[in-house]
């Protein structure tokens, strides 16, 4: 039987990090779009590298949030009714995370830390386009997840 955690330490890990990821997920989408949408290609290496930041915050938000969820530590597990929205919020949260990898090292592979290549630049009427509309897909499940977190916290 899990013992309680009564500081709730995994509860503060889990909403300290996850704002920052969820946040800078948005922001990279953002700037990428912006960047492609008034020519400022100075912008998607701040796109890059808030992909970057989101890529490595989004590990500690996973793991306190399945610390939570499985009662990692000996800790409380969090318990919702229903139980869906816990599996959902975890699924989109590890689906979104693990697309974000993957846009990061795609991008990682066709640009030097997020300034283009000149083969970038000349796919940048396909690749480019293709890129932003999983980048912000990703995002869109991001914030998803996170509405899904209200339900998951508060029960409603």
């Amino acid at each position: 039987m899990p013992q309680e955690d009564p500081i709730k330490l995994w509860q503060h890990l889990h909403g300290a990090s996850v704002h920052f990821a969820l946040a800078l997920a948005l922001v990279s989408v953002a700037f990428d779009i912006g960047s492609k949408l008034f020519g400022k290609k100075e912008w998607r290496t701040v796109g890059f590298w808030s992909l970057v930041v989101a890529v490595v915050l989004s590990v500690p938000a996973i793991v306190s949030g399945l610390w939570g969820q499985l009662g990692w530590f000996k800790a409380d597990p969090w318990v919702t009714e229903p139980a869906e929205h816990l599996f959902r919020h975890r699924n989109f949260a590890l689906g979104g995370s693990i697309v974000l990898l993957l846009l990061l090292l795609w991008r990682s592979a066709t640009s030097d830390f997020g300034v283009a290549r000149s083969t970038w630049d000349r796919k940048a009427g396909q690749t480019y386009i293709i890129y932003l509309i999983v980048a912000l897909l990703a995002a869109v499940a991001m914030g998803y997840t996170g509405y899904l977190g209200g339900y998951v916290a508060r029960g409603y």
